[in-house]
């Protein structure tokens, strides 16, 4: 009958709604997922550099030490 179809459309639709509300959340939570992993990659990045920096003022150091020494002789 014309009303069961309607019951069956109605409860269709509102299963659509459940099932699209659950999919929003979800990609929501892989939205702040992502969010937090890209920080995360550029605390990595600021850290790296740190590091070449650090490497690149040790070298530097090394070299001079090495001049100055081989220097007096």
């Amino acid at each position: 009958s014309n009303k069961e179809n309607s019951k069956a459309l109605v409860d269709t639709i509102n299963d659509l709604k459940d099932s699209l509300e659950k999919q929003s959340t979800t990609v929501e939570n892989y939205r702040k997922e992502m969010e937090l992993m890209r920080k995360q990659l550029e605390a990595k990045d600021e850290v790296n550099r740190m590091l070449a920096n650090e490497i690149s003022n040790l070298r530097l150091q090394l070299e001079d030490s090495r001049k100055h020494r081989f220097g007096r002789t």
